[in-house]
């Protein structure tokens, strides 16, 4: 943990988000301060703010990023309800409010599973690894003929999934 972080804070930062604040650190600390005026100005063009470029300074130099195009293609272009794809690119950045998110954000609020009572409720447990969930799975899997490709993933994968859809529809059309 960074020096001196946690009084910077009015609550506990989330473990994940730790590298992106120390990176934000190392970015702020190497600025060197004058004594001229401040001037607003959008330093990797030299002035001009655009979405391009600042998509490409924040998120494509990250070094927590992963490969997002393709992720997000899929979901995108998956032909469902705008409300399941919303839900969808939720579940890919980790922001459903499972209990577990939700007790680190309030103080005694309980994170175990509601369903099965056995673990945290976290997004791997509540949509992989509850019993709810695993009998959830297996009817899918024999329903759209896709159990050899749900048994070989050992942890939840969106991507995985939206590939199995994608060739269905393939498929059926």
């Amino acid at each position: 943990m960074m020096e001196g972080s946690a009084s910077m804070w009015s609550r506990q930062l989330i473990e994940r988000d730790m590298g992106d604040l120390e990176a934000l650190t190392a970015r702020v600390g190497s600025r060197v301060l004058t004594d001229s005026e401040d001037q607003l100005i959008w330093a990797p063009n030299k002035g001009n703010f655009s979405t391009k470029t600042f998509y490409e300074v924040n998120l494509l130099q990250s070094p927590h990023r992963f490969n997002q195009g393709t992720i997000w293609n899929a979901i995108w272009t998956t032909k469902l309800p705008p409300k399941i794809l919303l839900f969808l690119w939720k579940l890919q950045w980790g922001i459903i409010p499972t209990r577990k998110f939700l007790s680190i954000r309030i103080q005694g609020f309980n994170s175990v599973c509601a369903w099965c009572e056995v673990a945290d409720e976290s997004i791997d447990h509540l949509f992989w690894n509850c019993e709810v969930a695993f009998w959830a799975w297996e009817f899918i899997g024999k329903w759209w003929s896709i159990s050899a490709v749900l048994n070989g993933l050992s942890v939840f994968s969106l991507p995985a999934l939206l590939n199995c859809q994608k060739g269905l529809l393939a498929h059926k059309v």
